[in-house]
């Protein structure tokens, strides 16, 4: 299954766990997402709140995760992965920028875990 956002954005949102904008997936159920494709859209002010939250935009488990043609991550927050929490998923980074995004434990912008490819290209940090 493919799902894809297209000239959009998310503002705002807020999770109590994973994924304060998108959650692909459950890891608590082990219930891995679809393809999720991003496409020059924009992710603000969205949090994950929970000590243990993880991804304030977006929460990715299992399903292959593509940010691509100018998409953006300003403001986000989340105790692990400010912007984007992936796990056991490969992630592919193009034309994307990151602005202020934080965590308090790991990954500001992206916090990646498992042995997943992650490849990142024309983006800012």
């Amino acid at each position: 299954m493919q799902f894809n956002i297209t000239d959009s954005s998310f503002e705002n949102n807020e999770a109590v766990k994973n994924g304060g904008a998108i959650a692909n997936g459950d890891i608590i159920k082990d219930n891995k997402g679809g393809k999720l494709v991003i496409d020059n859209t924009s992710f603000n002010n969205n949090s994950a709140t929970d000590d243990l939250s993880n991804g304030g935009a977006i929460f990715n488990y299992g399903g292959t995760l593509e940010l691509k043609n100018g998409s953006s991550f300003e403001s986000n927050s989340a105790n692990s992965g400010g912007a984007i929490a992936n796990f056991d998923a490969d992630v592919s980074v193009d034309d994307t920028t990151f602005t202020s995004n934080t965590a308090s434990l790991y990954g500001g912008a992206i916090y990646n875990i498992s042995n997943t490819d992650l490849n990142i290209e024309k983006s800012a940090f």
